[in-house]
């Protein structure tokens, strides 16, 4: 029997699909979640009717199933999708940080860089990770990995190359 009979691989490239269709699309979990229901009993329900033209649909749902089952895996397994995630409690007025750093980075020409885990703003639990520059000053001590930082300053995107 050749391959592409087999229903196994042609569910798993739908997956795929919807993994890497999830980097062109962003949809709120809400959406995905009636997507995934809609698909899943228009599918039961031309599965069981008894026209072969009925079982090719249900076949369609099955890959659009897929589709939106890799979309969601995505989208939940992104960081931002967390409550606590520091994005959703920054604004543009200061905010009091306690930052653990986890990794020093190589230092640009004037700058030295770390990546830390955001562990509370504002006194409120927080997760996440950030990039922080230090400028190069001799009357400031370099940090090292696992130090606590409590900088009260506003966050901002990191800025494109």
């Amino acid at each position: 029997m050749q391959p592409y009979y087999y229903p196994i691989p042609k569910l798993t490239i739908a997956l795929i699909c919807g993994i890497f269709l999830s980097s062109y699309v962003s949809l709120e979990i809400d959406i995905l979640l009636i997507f995934l229901v809609a698909a899943f009993c228009l599918g039961l329900f031309f599965h069981f009717k008894t026209s072969v033209y009925k079982s090719i649909i249900s076949s369609y749902f099955l890959f659009l199933l897929f589709v939106v089952l890799g979309l969601l895996n995505t989208t939940l397994q992104h960081p931002k999708t967390t409550k606590n995630h520091y994005s959703h409690f920054t604004k543009n007025e200061p905010e009091t940080l306690l930052l653990c750093i986890t990794k020093e980075m190589n230092p640009t020409t004037y700058n030295y860089r770390y990546i830390a885990k955001v562990l509370e703003i504002n006194q409120k639990k927080s997760s996440g990770t950030i990039l922080i520059e230090a400028s190069k000053d001799t009357m400031i001590p370099t940090h090292k990995v696992d130090d606590l930082l409590f900088p009260k300053n506003t966050t901002q995107p990191n800025k494109p190359p």
